[in-house]
């Protein structure tokens, strides 16, 4: 699995990558949403000793490969993640972890976390000051969103500091947080019907 924060140089808004490898099959989440799943077409090279980062690999020399874009905490793990760990652990920095093999956090340097796997800035790359929605980067006591929920207890649960309405369900995160819904599932009991239409809330 492998877990990363991206914002291309196009879009105004960060956006949370994980794909999860497991028994031959990739499976992609976006924002912690399940997003589809793909064929594994090749099993990593564990004699290779460096991989690029943000880096098409044909032609190599073509400087146009290089991806134009920012990314903040970029993580390798050798197990696949269940939807509801990524969802964890969305907002935060992490050291450590089961299965956790390299954890970069890009803050002013390419050091991995773990201290193993530490990396070198390629030519033209650099490091700013990052506005992506990790926990570390937020007052855990403020309320970024201004939803009632603290950032501290929406890194806790998974749910985004940015947005008032993490599963876009028509109850506020904080609602559901102390009410009887899941602020990460639009449809908490499975119905067919979104928490916010079967409370009253939205219409549709």
């Amino acid at each position: 699995s492998h877990y990363f924060y991206s914002k291309d140089n196009e879009r105004t808004t960060w956006r949370h990558y994980a794909i999860s490898s497991s028994n031959g099959v990739h499976t992609h989440y976006v924002n912690g949403i399940y997003a589809g799943t793909s064929p594994v077409m090749n099993t990593p090279n564990a004699n290779q000793d460096f991989f690029w980062i943000a880096r098409r690999t044909s032609p190599s020399n073509d400087s146009s490969n290089k991806r134009r874009s920012r990314y903040d905490e970029l993580r390798l793990w050798n197990r696949g993640l269940s939807q509801s760990e990524i969802q964890a652990n969305m907002y935060s920095e992490l050291d450590s972890g089961n299965g956790l093999l390299a954890a970069w956090h890009f803050n002013g340097n390419a050091d991995d976390a773990l201290g193993v796997n530490h990396g070198i800035p390629g030519s033209g790359a650099s490091f700013v000051n990052s506005d992506s929605p990790i926990i570390s980067n937020l007052d855990p006591l403020g309320d970024e969103d201004s939803d009632g929920m603290l950032n501290g207890d929406e890194a806790t649960v998974g749910t985004d500091p940015y947005d008032q309405d993490s599963d876009d369900d028509g109850l506020g995160d904080n609602d559901e947080y102390l009410g009887s819904t899941d602020p990460l599932l639009a449809d908490t009991d499975n119905e067919g019907i979104q928490d916010g239409t079967e409370l009253g809330e939205t219409s549709g």
